[in-house]
């Protein structure tokens, strides 16, 4: 168990393909090949991971596995995870709201046979695109975006857009 851990600790911060992972197992708990590239780039304030699959490039920003203090906001986002432009939103159930996601520092994205999916604190699939899912956590309005960012000394993630959800502790599939 010990080992899983630390294999997870070191997955969310570097990437699967920095640790030579060709496989993982999945919500329906078969193992899975998937490949692609990982990089992290990191401020103080956010980790932005990019991987590379085929043609495509998914950016997942995340809040810093150490260093600054984690914000733990305490509302519940339920919706729809879709992928836009490489960027993971939810489409909120309820408002029609849209919220790029801040994920908990321990989360990473893979994509295992063309699935966008986010991997859990122990590389587990966590949540899909496509899926009804369900996060803890609060959001940023648009409106005072531009104050968090600076509060912070973030820069706007390039190429993703809207309003932000940053993640508490939860994700998961809805229901």
């Amino acid at each position: 168990m010990c080992a899983l851990y630390v294999l997870g600790v070191i997955a969310s911060i570097f990437g699967f393909s920095f640790l030579g992972i060709s496989s993982v197992e999945t919500s329906e708990g078969a193992w899975t090949e998937f490949s692609g590239i990982a990089s992290v780039s990191a401020t103080p304030n956010m980790e932005i991971l990019t991987v590379i699959e085929a043609d495509r490039q998914y950016t997942f920003p995340r809040q810093p596995s150490f260093g600054a203090e984690r914000d733990m906001m305490q509302a519940e986002l339920t919706g729809t995870l879709i992928e836009e432009n490489g960027c993971l939103y939810v489409q909120s159930d309820t408002g029609g709201e849209q919220y790029l996601i801040i994920w908990a520092p321990e989360y990473s994205v893979s994509v295992l046979n063309d699935a966008v999916i986010v991997m859990d604190e122990l590389g587990a699939e966590a949540v899909r695109v496509g899926q009804q899912v369900y996060l803890g956590g609060g959001e940023i309005s648009t409106n005072a975006q531009a104050d968090f960012e600076a509060e912070r000394g973030l820069l706007p993630i390039e190429g993703c857009s809207g309003q932000y959800w940053i993640m508490g502790d939860v994700a998961r599939p809805a229901g």
